[in-house]
């Protein structure tokens, strides 16, 4: 559901991405897509690590992709609701500009290490497995921009016969300093108006960037989701993302503070019972055997 100033309708295909309204009609296919991610990549990769990256480096961006959408997907709840706010809508913004630069950043360093051929067998599964969180984030990412563009289309705060939804939450999700540094933008309705407008044309680039993103790693990858087994080492992840200088200690403390614990444990509870039982048994054989001795003598 969104108004007819500026959306109506989404239609996603691998190659082409159409977003169709009222007013204006914009038309993405992948060769724009391709473009601009084009664009965004020689404008990004100034900033990008030296060398060819490393299994490490690749965790550590994949799993802060993930907390970063998880936070996004956390803060759009709040759009449309009685706790919705310019400062939330702000914050959304900024936080949608460094995600798509962290999907973008990770995307550049993690599938030239998956297609190379120096990659070690056993880095292989971790590698894929990186690969499936990295393609879930993109389409998560990609429902959440669009829902957020939907909701914001929905419920404009300039106009002042929008009805928020109470959900029983009455605060916003950000800081109150955010609050107070919009209060005084609330009353320009043409500049917030504009401002609204450029952000959906924004969020359309990015969803088309992002379903043309998704639809090009499935090509260049031949990895299905349904042949992964989970893993549930969970010692395996915090190795993976500590330092490589500390990796060979942080291996050997981990044999020693995770297993041995447990196993000594174990072996120090059986002992513990075996002896008992057998002390137990020993006394009450002594006690049988004293019991008969004083039978006979009497």
């Amino acid at each position: 559901m969104v108004p007819s100033d500026h959306t109506e309708t989404i239609e996603h295909h691998p190659h082409t991405t159409t977003f169709s309204g009222g007013n204006q009609n914009s038309h993405s296919t992948g060769g724009h897509a391709g473009s601009t991610t084009g664009q965004r990549h020689q404008d990004g990769s100034e900033n990008d690590p030296k060398g060819p990256a490393t299994k490490q480096e690749c965790t550590k961006l994949v799993n802060s992709l993930s907390k970063e959408v998880a936070v996004y997907c956390f803060m759009s709840m709040g759009l449309g609701a009685v706790c919705d706010s310019y400062a939330l809508r702000d914050e959304l913004k900024c936080l949608g500009v460094k995600v798509f630069d962290l999907v973008q950043l990770c995307k550049r360093r993690l599938m030239p290490l998956l297609l190379s051929k120096r990659s070690k067998e056993e880095e292989r599964e971790d590698l894929e497995r990186l690969y499936r969180i990295f393609v879930a984030c993109l389409e998560m990412l990609q429902a959440e921009f669009v829902r957020s563009m939907m909701l914001q289309s929905v419920f404009p705060l300039w106009d002042t016969n929008t009805a928020l939804i109470q959900t029983g939450v009455s605060e916003c999700y950000v800081h109150k300093k955010c609050a107070s540094a919009t209060d005084s933008h609330e009353h320009a309705i043409p500049d917030r108006k504009m401002a609204d407008q450029e952000e959906f044309t924004t969020l359309e680039r990015k969803v088309a960037t992002l379903q043309e993103m998704c639809y090009a790693t499935s090509q260049m990858m031949d990895v299905n989701p349904w042949d992964y087994k989970p893993d549930t080492d969970h010692t395996k992840i915090d190795l993976e993302t500590s330092d490589p200088e500390q990796d060979v200690p942080s291996r050997s403390e981990t044999h020693v503070n995770t297993r041995s614990p447990r196993h000594r444990k174990c072996i120090w509870i059986t002992v513990l019972v075996f002896g008992t039982v057998i002390v137990i048994a020993g006394v009450l054989g002594l006690a049988l055997a004293l019991t008969k001795n004083e039978a006979t003598q009497n």
